[in-house]
């Protein structure tokens, strides 16, 4: 049986996909923030064990996403400037928020202070390019310093990459870029692999996948040639395969063996929303998926305490897990709730008004790539 949960100009799967990335992230950070680890229940330590795949999944809904809305950015009279300020009025204000309770928190906690120079590379959004500051002073904000590169660069790629064969040409490109870059690194400098690891270069092929995801999408969508668009389908997503083999052999790593899994649920869900993942629980935590990935590390160190002594009881051990991630979870979405309805919605409305505000027309090639 399939879902028919929808919403006006948006798609429901993919707030679905956040929601369930989300969920991801946090059952992976309950048993791994905590050092000692938590212990997992044998059934749910597989999948709790992998929960890092959902920051894959978050960038790969990324592109699509954004690929979905351009056409609506394209009406505005600048469509750049309505692209750019409705991107950084979503992501600016909460992270501005974390960001202050953070330097509050680590000054009064830990007596720790972080240079002016740290404070506005955050401010700024260009953390992930410094060496050693990746990781943002944010807790896990080091995936919103990749995400902005990547909406700073997002119009060029959306237009060149129209159309699936060029969609597959830039994702091989991606792929092409990364591997180079790792080589440079290793190359002139040692020690170079935790840039390597959060650099958007690294992560441009899931974004890329996004971008041909959509490509197919829209062929689907519009009902156009839909054994053609099968075949394609089916061709790509062993391009996807054969690059993530590749990837995997000289890279020693199977990062992006989450692409072609990715890609396809992803098309699957958009064509058959099957409602135990598409359904309104998971569309609500979508929505509010932003607010449960910043909040959640903070949240989680505050409670390993109480995690330790949950743990301690004598009662199953699956008993102890699911304890442990109910109360999680309850309080996460307490606090994520309000984030998101009084700091990321004002953000969003404000975004809207201020990219309407500006009635000079102006010529953009995002225009032309209107459907």
């Amino acid at each position: 049986m399939t879902s028919n949960f929808s919403t006006e100009d948006r798609l429901a799967f993919l707030d679905s996909l956040r929601g369930i990335a989300a969920i991801w992230v946090v059952f992976y950070h309950v048993i791994y923030m905590p050092a000692p680890n938590l212990e997992a229940p044998e059934w749910a330590r597989p999948w709790a064990s992998i929960g890092g795949v959902g920051v894959t999944l978050f960038f790969l809904v990324s592109a699509f996403s954004l690929c979905y809305t351009m056409p609506f950015h394209a009406k505005a009279p600048q469509p750049l400037r309505s692209f750019y300020v409705r991107r950084l009025l979503r992501i600016a204000p909460l992270l501005y928020v974390m960001l202050a309770v953070t330097l509050v928190r680590d000054v009064v906690v830990w007596r720790a202070t972080h240079s002016p120079a740290d404070i506005a590379e955050n401010l700024l959004f260009v953390f992930n390019l410094v060496p050693g500051k990746q990781t943002g002073i944010v807790w896990a904000s080091w995936t919103i310093g990749v995400e902005m590169l990547f909406y700073l660069m997002f119009p060029v790629f959306y237009i060149w990459s129209r159309g699936i064969v060029r969609a597959t040409i830039f994702f091989l490109g991606a792929v092409a870029l990364a591997l180079a870059f790792k080589r440079l690194l290793d190359y002139y400098s040692a020690g170079t692999s935790d840039f390597f690891q959060l650099s958007v270069i690294r992560h441009l092929p899931v974004f890329a996948s996004g971008i041909v995801a959509f490509q197919f999408y829209e062929r689907f969508a519009l009902g156009k040639n839909i054994v053609k668009s099968l075949a394609l389908f089916a061709v790509s997503l062993g391009l996807f395969v054969a690059a993530a083999m590749m990837l995997n052999l000289l890279f020693g790593d199977p990062y992006y063996f989450q692409i072609p899994w990715f890609v396809a649920t992803l098309l699957g869900l958009a064509f058959f929303p099957f409602s135990f993942l598409v359904n309104r629980l998971t569309g609500f935590l979508g929505k509010l998926s932003y607010s449960l990935y910043l909040i959640h590390p903070p949240l989680v160190v505050a409670l390993i305490p109480l995690y330790r002594r949950l743990y301690g009881w004598d009662m199953p051990l699956s008993a102890k897990y699911l304890m442990v991630v109910t109360l999680t979870f309850g309080l996460l979405i307490l606090l994520a709730y309000p984030a998101y309805r009084y700091v990321e919605q004002p953000g969003i409305r404000l975004g809207k008004r201020l990219a309407r505000r500006s009635r000079s027309p102006s010529i953009s090639p995002a225009g032309a790539a209107a459907r």
